[in-house]
């Protein structure tokens, strides 16, 4: 069996790693990730495939495919519901 010998790298090519003592003492706000911006939706979509599903008032609701849909909320909607679509 033959063993390969691996040099250790050098002190100063590893990273140091902040104490989590230091985190702790800039309070919560330095913690929490970077608000992020929810992309602008389309002003209007194509619907690839017909698309359904009864909301929680107990309403149908469906678009068929190739139905342009123009309308914000109604583009959340569907995004949100995972309907194929195109711009």
């Amino acid at each position: 069996m033959m063993v390969k010998k691996v040099k250790a790298a050098p002190a100063d090519a590893v990273n140091e790693i902040e104490p989590i003592e230091s985190m702790v003492e800039q309070g919560p706000e330095a913690a929490s990730p970077a608000e992020e911006k929810e992309p602008e939706a389309p002003k209007q979509i194509r619907i690839l495939v017909p698309h359904g599903f009864i909301d929680d008032d107990g309403s149908h609701k469906y678009w068929n495919a190739g139905d342009v849909v123009d309308n914000p909320e109604t583009i959340k909607l569907l995004i949100q519901r995972g309907a194929h679509w195109e711009i």
